[in-house]
C-alpha cells in the first residue's frame, strides 16, 4: 500500500476493522476516555466528545486540546498517544486547554464507549434566525437520518432564514451518507465519478426536507479537516450555487477508496475513483475554495466569537438584503 503513494490507499489492523465495522453500523465501542480528535504537532484537537463517555463527564467539548498526559507533553511521533487509552476502570490526567480560557488539570476514568456519533443543531445565540447545523463525520450509517431529526427540529422551531452547515473536521465517510445528505438541499446530477475504466454521473434524489429548505440560504464552513466526501459535499452546494464556503480551503482528498479484506481479519482501502464537479473541476489536489477566506485558527474562539461563524452571519444578512 505504501508503494501507491496516493496519499489515500491505507491499511489497517483486525481490531481497528472491528472498531471501522462497528461505527458504520452507527455504533461505537472500544475502552478509553470517548473522543474523537485530530493530531496536532504538541497537541490532541478534540473535535467530537461521544455522548455519555468519560470525557463528556468530564466536561470536555469539541475546540478543546489535550496539550499533557499524566503530565507529560504529548509526543509529535506519535500518531495516537499509548497514554489516552488504558484500562477499564484506570485514569489518566490530561492538562486540557479551552478556548478563551486558562488551562486545566482533569483527571478521567477510562470506560467502556458503547455509544453512537450524533449530529447536532440549535439556533445560534446571536440571532435565533439562524440554524447552526455541525455534522461530525459521514462514516456512521445512520448519520443522513440523523442530520435529518436535527433539521427537522431545526424547522419545528419557527422561521428559519438561513442555516450555517459545519464540515470542519468532517473526515467524510459513505457515498450514501453523502447522497442522503445533499438530497435535503439539491437535486439531480452534481458532478461524475470517474476511473481508469469508466465515468458515470453522481445523481441527487429528492430527500424529504428538501421542499421545506429549498428557499432557506446556505453558508458552509469548510478548513483543513474537511476531507473526502466531506469536500464532495460542501463543493456539490457551492458549485450550484446552493450554498457559499466559509473557511480555508479544504484538504483535497476526494478519491474514493475501496475496501479489502483478508483472511486474517485485516484490510487494504485503495484509491479506485476521483470526481468531478459538473465544470469538469476536479477537487483532488485542489480542495473547496471558500467564497469568503477566513484564515484564523477558530478552534481557538468559543462559539459565539467563532470568526468563520460571524464570517457566515455576514453573508446570511447580505443575502437576506438582496
Amino acid at each position: 500500500v505504501s508503494r501507491l503513494k496516493d496519499d489515500h490507499s491505507y491499511y489497517i489492523a483486525p481490531w481497528e476493522v472491528t472498531e471501522e465495522d462497528d461505527r458504520i453500523r452507527g455504533d461505537v465501542n472500544f475502552v478509553g476516555i470517548g473522543i474523537l480528535f485530530h493530531r496536532e504537532e504538541q497537541a490532541i484537537l478534540v473535535v467530537y466528545v461521544i455522548p455519555g463517555s468519560p470525557a463528556e463527564k468530564a466536561s470536555l467539548k469539541r475546540r478543546d486540546r489535550i496539550t499533557h498526559v499524566n503530565g507529560a507533553p504529548l509526543s509529535k511521533d506519535e500518531e495516537e498517544p499509548t497514554g489516552i487509552r488504558g484500562p477499564v476502570g484506570s485514569k489518566v490526567s490530561l492538562t486540557i486547554q479551552s478556548p478563551e480560557r486558562a488551562s486545566r488539570e482533569v483527571v478521567i476514568e477510562r470506560g467502556s464507549i458503547n455509544s453512537s456519533i450524533f449530529p447536532s443543531a440549535h439556533r445560534l445565540e446571536g440571532d435565533q434566525s439562524i440554524g447552526y447545523l455541525f455534522i461530525p463525520d459521514l462514516w456512521t450509517g445512520d448519520m443522513s437520518q440523523k442530520v435529518e431529526e436535527e433539521l427537522n427540529n431545526l424547522l419545528s422551531g419557527g422561521k428559519l432564514s438561513g442555516l450555517v452547515i459545519d464540515l470542519r473536521g468532517n473526515g467524510g465517510g459513505l457515498r450514501t451518507t453523502l447522497e442522503g445528505i445533499l438530497g435535503q438541499f439539491i437535486t439531480g446530477k452534481v458532478g461524475d465519478f470517474y476511473s481508469q475504466q469508466e465515468s458515470y454521473p453522481f445523481t441527487i434524489p429528492k430527500a424529504d426536507l428538501y421542499d421545506r429548505l429549498k428557499n432557506v440560504p446556505l453558508v458552509v464552513l469548510v478548513d483543513k479537516g474537511t476531507v473526502s466526501y466531506a469536500e464532495v459535499l460542501a463543493g456539490s452546494l457551492q458549485s450550484r450555487k446552493r450554498a457559499q464556503v466559509v473557511g480555508v480551503a479544504s484538504l483535497g482528498n476526494t478519491e474514493t477508496i475501496y475496501p479489502y479484506d483478508f483472511e486474517d481479519g485485516s484490510r487494504a482501502w485503495v484509491a479506485q475513483e476521483g470526481f468531478r464537479l459538473p465544470d469538469g473541476v476536479n477537487l483532488e489536489g485542489l480542495g473547496v475554495i471558500p467564497d469568503r477566506v477566513s484564515d484564523k485558527d477558530w478552534t481557538q474562539y468559543t462559539e459565539r466569537n467563532d470568526p468563520h461563524i460571524v464570517e457566515a452571519l455576514d453573508l446570511l444578512k447580505e443575502a437576506a438584503i438582496k
